[in-house]
């Protein structure tokens, strides 16, 4: 089973915008002490709204790569075969969901340093 070649680069694209909103919510959590020492106001606030803004961005990227991928999976059907479709939607799925999960964590935490 192997990616065809006109997947490779965008699924490349994909799997590390997918890895670079992660790593960008994990930035988000470990910064989130200096928020809770700082009351919840300041410039550690302004800096964490920042980076759940950045997190945002990069999934949103990340959706669209994930769009463009649906679509070309679509039109290889013919070389992949009908559960080669199925494989792949579900992989691109599950890649997606990585930085689906991080940009919710960060909304979260935006409504309680919002508050």
């Amino acid at each position: 089973w192997t990616c065809p070649a006109a997947m490779r680069a965008p699924m490349e694209a994909l799997v590390a915008g997918a890895v670079a909103t992660a790593a960008a919510g994990a930035e988000v959590m470990r910064n989130l002490d200096e928020v809770v020492e700082s009351g919840f106001a300041g410039p550690e606030q302004a800096r964490m709204r920042g980076l759940i803004e950045e997190v945002q961005r990069l999934e949103d990227v990340a959706d669209g790569l994930e769009a463009d991928l649906h679509a070309q999976v679509f039109a290889s059907e013919d070389e992949l075969g009908a559960v080669g479709v199925v494989l792949w939607l579900k992989l691109l799925e599950l890649v997606g969901d990585l930085a689906d999960y991080a940009k919710k964590s960060c909304n979260r935490l935006r409504l309680l340093v919002a508050s």
